[in-house]
């Protein structure tokens, strides 16, 4: 009889490290940083519940970098300061949405963040 329960609570505690595993891979999946290839022309910046990732990004002039929501929150994004945006007002998203592009035409560095979340913040540098 003691071997039943014993065989029972392996099976159990193999079931929840298999679980634990694929929900952790699963979870972690969508929260790679994206890549940021200078040559091509185009970045991509992910929203994740914990803020913007990269959340440093140095691009060339004319690059346009597309900001992606995969958050369980409400995207703004604006740049600083909050909540006025006017450091270049250019920058603003204006309104919620699950993705928001944006062409950088000069050199600079463009301190943004989210207007709904304003701790979470970044920065792009344009070369």
């Amino acid at each position: 009889m003691k071997k039943e329960y014993l065989f029972i609570a392996l099976v159990v505690l193999v079931a929840l490290a298999a679980f634990v595993f694929l929900n952790k891979n699963k979870n972690s999946a969508g929260t790679n940083p994206p890549s940021a290839d200078k040559a091509s022309g185009e970045n991509t910046v992910a929203y994740t519940d914990s803020g913007f990732v990269p959340d440093n990004l140095t691009v060339t002039t004319g690059t346009t970098v597309t900001f992606i929501d995969q958050s369980n929150n409400t995207m703004w994004v604006g740049s600083d300061p909050h909540p006025v945006h006017t450091d270049y007002s250019a920058f603003d998203q204006l309104k919620t949405g699950e993705s928001y592009s944006f062409t950088f035409p000069k050199s600079g560095t463009y301190n943004y963040h989210n207007h709904m979340f304003p701790s979470h913040t970044g920065v792009v540098i344009v070369e």
